[in-house]
């Protein structure tokens, strides 16, 4: 079995004596493909082994094309409006075995894109973008990649990401489209994909022989009482229980399925409790 971070989970840490000495809560939305495919494909081909990923189950990729593509479109929990989400790392498992053009091994970057289909100049949708890392066969064993957004609320691309929509008119490389931001586009993300079609570029049709696990994203809260921050970060206080109580009355689960024992993403009178522990324990 994978360990509970492998596992495909939507989860805070759930035990009260766990968030009563730490006083912080994380969360999982991980697709390690024990339970199938969770809406993930490779260019919409979808193969799961049974063994060999990291470890056991993993997404098969064996195909010939442009570009090597693992893309979720239709799964609600990993789409919409992720600004909903303060602070995301998006992370993936991959284990290249080959990657051939014209029977020569070759080398292709792998970026992580998050793509909203509403565009004004006639393209298929604005995105923005972070290279991950460059894949190779000459690196074997398996290599987890990740890129964490630290705040899904800012309004300029941070340091590394790029962004598609529009041309930019002299050097005529993929910018993002006027009057769009990097919280906007996350605002109403209809796709995430983990693939080698860097923006601006063209490759041909290249023989990819690759294994993929543990994909989705994770998400971090170094303090999870501490619901509003208009006090100050790190300050509990009645409006912390105020925010917690607007987040529970809306049906926010990320902000308020503190407890997960009634089932993910339900929020009861467990979760009370559970808010409640971790406010007494306070922020570290």
């Amino acid at each position: 079995m994978k360990p509970a971070r492998s596992r495909t989970a939507i989860a805070l840490i759930t035990t009260i004596g766990l968030m009563t000495l730490a006083g912080q809560a994380s969360a999982q939305i991980v697709t390690g493909f024990e339970n199938g495919f969770e809406d993930w494909s490779v260019s919409g081909r979808q193969t799961i082994a049974p063994t060999g990923g990291n470890p056991d189950a993993n997404l098969v990729g064996i195909l010939s094309s442009f570009a090597f593509d693992v893309r979720n479109n239709t799964n609600a929990a990993l789409l919409g409006d992720l600004t909903r989400i303060p602070s995301i790392r998006l992370t993936i498992d991959v284990k290249v075995n080959s990657i051939n053009f014209f029977f020569s091994p070759v080398t292709r970057d792998l970026i992580v894109e998050l793509r909203d289909n509403t565009n004004n100049n006639g393209l298929p949708y604005t995105s923005v973008y972070f290279v991950l890392d460059t894949l190779s066969a000459s690196r074997p064993g398996w290599m987890t990649l990740s890129v964490v957004i630290e705040d899904t609320s800012a309004e300029d691309l941070p340091r590394g990401w790029r962004g598609t929509g529009a041309e930019d008119p002299v050097t005529f490389e993929p910018i993002l489209e006027p009057g769009r931001t990097f919280a906007s586009v996350l605002a109403s993300v209809d796709s995430i994909n983990f693939t080698t079609a860097v923006p601006g570029f063209f490759f041909g049709s290249t023989d990819f022989d690759i294994q993929i696990d543990n994909v989705g994203f994770e998400i971090e809260q170094t303090c999870y009482p501490d619901c509003d921050t208009s006090t100050g970060v790190g300050v509990l206080d009645l409006f912390d229980f105020l925010c917690f109580q607007g987040s529970f009355v809306s049906g926010q689960p990320y902000a308020c399925d503190c407890d997960t024992s009634s089932g993910l993403l339900v929020c009861d009178l467990f979760d009370f409790l559970c808010f409640q522990n971790a406010f007494v324990a306070g922020c570290p």
